[in-house]
């Protein structure tokens, strides 16, 4: 689950950076790679967007004990 939860995060930053692009080409570009993050973690744990939305609070505490 760790991995999802990094992509997830991934598909953020590349979203977050897009919003500072000037070129609508950029944007684009990063907007289909976090497509692609997303995409790599629902099939990592395809359950995680579930999890995220009804206790994200339990799912970012298991990660917490997996890293430990």
């Amino acid at each position: 689950m760790i991995r999802a939860i990094e992509y997830k995060h991934n598909a953020q930053e590349c979203r977050k950076q897009a919003k500072g692009m000037f070129r609508a080409e950029d944007k684009n570009t990063l907007e289909r790679i976090a497509q692609i993050w997303e995409k790599l973690a629902s099939k990592r744990h395809p359950q995680l967007e579930l999890e995220l939305e009804t206790a994200p609070e339990q799912v970012v505490c298991r990660a917490n004990e997996v890293i430990e």
